[in-house]
């Protein structure tokens, strides 16, 4: 088994919080930051097995101190106030940025060339929730 240094993000809200733990653990992240505007949900990310919580309010400049720390982040964040511009810095090169969250409108604009000088790649899945999932498995 190969050893993976990969760090994942993963968003707060916590309709997703096992399966998402579950799903960055299986990608190989050994580093599993939690973001949210506030330290409210620090204990519970932590509990889920969140390694690190950035509380983007109390920090001004998280997108600075935290700049290219990250590999892959799972955005569940449904807000059009998503400050992907910010996030995108957090990734490395070749990194990821899922969008697993359904905007309530258009998905924020953000600067192309974030994409092209780091290689990032954005895609988005519609997984279903938690019970979905494990009904489309054959569970009950």
């Amino acid at each position: 088994m190969a050893y993976c240094s990969q760090r994942c993000v993963q968003g707060c809200r916590f309709t997703w919080k096992a399966t998402l733990t579950r799903t960055v653990e299986a990608l190989g992240c050994v580093d599993i930051y939690a973001i949210s505007r506030t330290r409210h949900k620090m204990e519970d990310a932590i509990k889920i097995g969140a390694t690190a919580f950035i509380a983007t309010n109390n920090d001004p400049d998280w997108e600075k101190s935290h700049s290219q720390t990250l590999d892959i982040i799972v955005s569940t964040v449904s807000s059009t106030d998503m400050p992907i511009d910010k996030y995108l810095q957090l990734l490395r090169v070749d990194g990821h940025f899922i969008q697993l969250g359904e905007p309530e409108d258009n998905f924020p604009a953000f600067e192309v060339f974030a994409l092209i000088k780091k290689r990032l790649t954005i895609s988005g899945s519609c997984i279903g929730s938690p019970h979905e999932v494990s009904v489309g498995r054959g569970s009950t």
